[in-house]
Order: C-alpha cells, then structure tokens, then sequence
C-alpha cells in the first residue's frame, strides 16, 4: 500500500465518521461515547506514523460501536470451526 494509498483510506473512515463530532448534528452522544469516536478519528490521523515506520502492514483501529463497529471484534473470539 502506498501512502496515497493509505490516506485515500483514512480520509474516507474520517468522512464516514465526521457525522458524530459535528456540533450541529441532532445525534448526540455521551461524553464517554464522544471520547472513543474522539480516539478511533485521532488513531486514524496517525496511521501515516505507522506506515512510515512499517511500509508493510498497516493495522487500522477497530470501528468503535458507536459508529456501528462490532462490539465482537477482538482477538478473544475464537473463529468458526465449519464443523
């Protein structure tokens, strides 16, 4: 992935997101729940940090539930067996 790349991504998970730190949008979160858009949005302006260390694999942040990420996404979750 190049950086163009990489921030062609970001800036699009930011956009998708600007929705729930607007001050003028009528959907309201928490001060708790703000705080964890607030980190997802600051952890997606520093993957450039991380590619520019790593140029290899990029590990994005995890959607918080607040903006519609899975709340059982995580790596205790064991995989299906297809049994």
């Amino acid at each position: 992935m190049t950086l163009d790349e990489l921030r062609t991504e970001r800036n699009a998970l930011l956009s998708a997101s600007d929705y729930a730190v607007l001050p003028d949008i009528p959907y309201t979160l928490s001060p708790a729940q703000r705080e964890n858009v607030v980190a997802y949005r600051q952890s997606l302006r520093d993957i450039t940090t991380q590619w520019e260390t790593t140029k290899t694999k990029i590990e994005w942040p995890k959607v918080p539930f607040e903006l519609g990420g899975n709340p059982l996404e995580g790596d205790d979750i064991p995989e299906e067996s297809g049994e």
